[in-house]
């Protein structure tokens, strides 16, 4: 029975810790960063009264595009923040011994990179998203080897013990 309930434990520090991470990056990052706020039709007054739910001012066109450049810039950065913290997060879970917070800064790792990705897709280009996944798989794979060999370090090759062969004796005459 304790077993289970330590095992459980384990499992909601490493929960809480994945969840905290990512929300914490999250808060961050729209505070170091602030976020551009989205602007809404009703602050706008629309030129034509005809069909005021889609005729858009001119104004509330302008700031919609000054809004879509100013949140490209800002999902750029929030990309690289999030990243950088995911694989920060991936090296503390791989040099960790205490097992919930290995679990936890992994699973952390991951939903910040998600999170990461969801918010900024449509606007960073493909190629930082590449290059940013590799370096993930590459520190990845590179972590669970040193952590194989942790757990396992190689053992030596034992060296063959050959006889010697004991020269004939000589007969005596």
């Amino acid at each position: 029975m304790e077993k289970i309930f330590h095992a459980i434990s384990n499992l909601g520090i490493a929960l809480l810790i994945a969840i905290s991470i990512p929300t914490l990056v999250h808060l961050g990052g729209n505070i170091i960063m602030k976020q551009p706020a989205h602007p809404f039709r009703s602050d706008y007054p629309t030129e034509s009264r005809t069909n005021s739910r889609y005729d858009d001012s001119t104004e509330y066109i302008q700031a919609k595009k000054t809004y879509e450049v100013e949140y490209k810039s800002w999902s750029n950065k929030y990309f690289y923040v999030s990243l950088i913290s995911a694989l920060i997060c991936v090296v503390l879970g791989m040099f960790l011994t205490i097992s919930s917070l290995s679990l936890g800064f992994i699973f952390a790792a991951i939903f910040t990179a998600i999170s990461g990705y969801i918010q900024t897709w449509i606007y960073v280009q493909a190629l930082p998203k590449f290059i940013a996944l590799l370096i993930m798989l590459a520190l990845l794979i590179i972590c669970v080897i040193f952590q194989h060999h942790k757990k396992n370090p190689p053992q030596k090759k034992k060296k063959a013990i050959t006889r010697k062969k004991k020269a004939p004796a000589k007969k005596k005459k």
